[in-house]
């Protein structure tokens, strides 16, 4: 499940996740294709129908950490 605030009212939505499908993915960067069940307007992805009938598809770019580390004392 995805979770996201709608932009005008102050409740929390929930979205069920379909299908993730990796559609690039290099060291650290990656473009991810998610498909979630219904039409979202508020996600500004695109309506289909699919197999489970009315979808919402939108894409995703991130970059990932390398590597995180814990450093001691820091702020003291």
């Amino acid at each position: 499940m995805v979770t996201a605030a709608p932009e005008r009212t102050n409740e929390e939505k929930t979205y069920e996740l379909l299908n993730e499908v990796v559609l690039y993915e290099s060291g650290t960067y990656r473009r991810v294709r998610q498909y979630f069940k219904g039409w979202h307007p508020e996600l500004h992805g695109v309506f289909m129908w699919g197999l489970q009938g009315r979808e919402t598809m939108i894409e995703r770019d991130s970059i990932r950490p390398l590597a995180t580390f814990f450093v001691n004392g820091y702020g003291k």
